[in-house]
């Protein structure tokens, strides 16, 4: 006995199993449906279109029947999202024992909770990627020649090795993993500067009090703070 094919919807066929109760005059088969089970009695139409099936289901009430059975349309109220309850669906074949059931939906990513803030980071944050072994060792190369050539002292009471180590990590997260800031970017103050009337890249310096002058650090003239319109 085969199944009649129909439109291509995203909801694929699916099989049922319980007992059928009765077929009805319109050809509607009401079971007491067990998987996916049900409370309460439920009725599909037998497709119009298949008589043998329609007599065979017949002759089958008050026996366990196991059903395929497929969506025909899409309900007036509803789009083709693949939901069961989209659909008006009909009997079109007798089943096996092993259910074919729609591809189950994706998993929904975690809502992110705010009240989980990692200590002193922003929130949502998501943990680093793990380091990159080439620049790890790159970083710690430079390390161990910041230290040998004395730009860097070992501080008192710690040993080389924990010192190398300390100023690899920072070179790699602070220096090789830092983000690449736009042109002409003040690293002194962690400030972007922005281009003035007269062509000069700047940035506003905060006021040690409210009389104070507005102040400024000038690209190329850091050591220039009070502001000049003819500078």
């Amino acid at each position: 006995m085969t199944t009649t094919t129909t439109t291509e919807f995203q909801a694929q066929p699916r099989n049922i199993a319980g007992m059928l109760k009765s077929v009805d005059d319109a050809n509607k088969a009401w079971l007491d449906q067990s998987k996916p089970k049900l409370d309460h009695a439920v009725g599909y139409f037998i497709h119009w279109d298949n008589l043998e099936l329609i007599e065979y289901l017949r002759s089958k009430v008050g026996q366990a029947m196991n059903l395929v059975i497929a969506p025909d349309r899409v309900k007036d109220d509803k789009t083709d999202d693949g939901a069961f309850g989209s659909y008006w669906w009909s009997i079109r074949s007798e089943g096996t024992t092993d259910p074919v059931q729609a591809p189950p939906r994706p998993t929904p990513p975690p809502t992110p909770n705010p009240s989980r803030r990692p200590e002193g980071g922003n929130p949502f944050t998501p943990p680093p990627m793990p380091p990159n072994p080439a620049a790890v060792g790159a970083c710690q190369n430079h390390a161990v020649d910041f230290i040998t050539v004395g730009i860097l002292q070992v501080p008192e009471g710690r040993t080389l090795d924990s010192y190398i180590r300390e100023v690899r990590d920072r070179f790699y997260w602070n220096i090789n993993q830092a983000p690449v800031m736009p042109l002409h970017y003040c690293y002194q103050h962690d400030e972007e500067r922005r281009q003035g009337s007269t062509g000069a890249w700047g940035h506003q310096l905060p006021k040690a009090a409210d009389e104070d002058e507005d102040a400024y650090c000038i690209e190329g003239r850091e050591s220039w703070r009070i502001f000049d319109a003819d500078q």
